[in-house]
Order: C-alpha cells, then sequence, then structure tokens
C-alpha cells in the first residue's frame, strides 16, 4: 500500500498539473503587442 506521504505528493502533483491547463497568459498592451508582432515594411 502508498505511504500517506507517497499519496499526498501524488495528489499535489494531480491537482497542480491540472491547474497548468487554467493558466491564463497576462494580456499585452496595444504597443507590447505592435511591437511584438507589428513591422512597418
Amino acid at each position: 500500500m502508498i505511504s500517506g506521504e507517497r499519496r499526498a505528493n501524488n495528489a499535489n502533483r494531480a491537482i497542480t498539473n491540472g491547474l497548468i491547463a487554467l493558466h491564463i497568459p497576462v494580456p499585452l498592451t496595444t504597443v507590447q503587442w505592435a511591437d511584438k508582432y507589428y513591422y512597418l515594411p
């Protein structure tokens, strides 16, 4: 049988992996977006 500490670590890892899917990146400002994606020829 799995020890309590190991079971807690497995649960913690599973919860962390599940929450990674909910991560939303910080939105870019208009100036940041233009600096990153827009190029004037």
